[in-house]
């Protein structure tokens, strides 16, 4: 498994309302060039909870078998995306809410 993590901090609530908005609906319908042409994206349920939170998962594997988990949150004027890339396995689940629980846990 891999995994890419993105922290933005913003000036204030409001700002980083505009970024998390823009970036889950931008996250949702990703370019061709970003993962793939033909790549969808499937919503899924968030593993933590933010003040704001969504999440995808790619709806097919790509050549090698592997999926890609997106979880956008954002808690108070921090914005994180993660990302993990990796097969289907029961690992997941628990990475993505360790991830989202230590970024919950800074931001305060």
């Amino acid at each position: 498994m891999t995994s890419i993590v993105v922290i933005t901090v913003l000036e204030n609530e409001k700002d980083a309302t505009q970024e998390f908005n823009a970036s889950a609906s931008a996250l949702k319908n990703p370019p061709p060039e970003y993962v793939g042409a033909g790549v969808a994206q499937a919503d899924l349920t968030p593993t933590s909870a933010g003040d704001l939170a969504k999440a995808y998962v790619t709806a097919k594997t790509d050549q090698q078998g592997n999926l890609v988990w997106t979880d956008i949150y954002r808690f108070g004027r921090v914005v994180a995306i993660v990302q993990l890339l990796g097969r289907d396995s029961a690992d997941i689940p628990a990475a993505r809410k360790t991830i989202a629980d230590a970024i919950a846990a800074k931001s305060k």
